[in-house]
């Protein structure tokens, strides 16, 4: 049984009678509520499905190949080695970090 909104002002009997649901409007709500509930329930599940396919092996396997493949596109491997980088002070200190560069175009 669908229950009334309790009404924060109290209402004269003929408005509230208004507002109430015959019993064929209440068996029709019933059915459609379970029908969206059916349908959510539904859609859910299936969104769950397409989520624990993403982590399968299948697509595991696919992810390596394709980073085999990016590796090798790379090209060879840096030796194991330790390097040391140095870089100069003009990257660092450069005219665009310190913005220069843009004066020229704002003008």
């Amino acid at each position: 049984m669908i229950r009334e909104p309790q009404a924060v002002y109290p209402t004269a009997p003929a408005e509230r009678s208004a507002t109430r649901l015959s019993k064929k409007k209440q068996t029709q709500l019933k059915s459609r509520m379970a029908e969206l509930r059916k349908n959510c329930r539904r859609n859910f599940e299936a969104a769950q499905a397409d989520r624990h396919r993403l982590r399968t092996r299948e697509n595991s396997e696919e992810l390596a190949d394709v980073t085999d493949w990016l590796d090798h596109l790379a090209g060879p491997n840096f030796p194991a080695e330790g390097a040391t980088v140095h870089f100069s002070d003009d990257v660092w200190k450069s005219a665009s970090r310190r913005g220069e560069v843009f004066d020229d175009i704002s003008g």
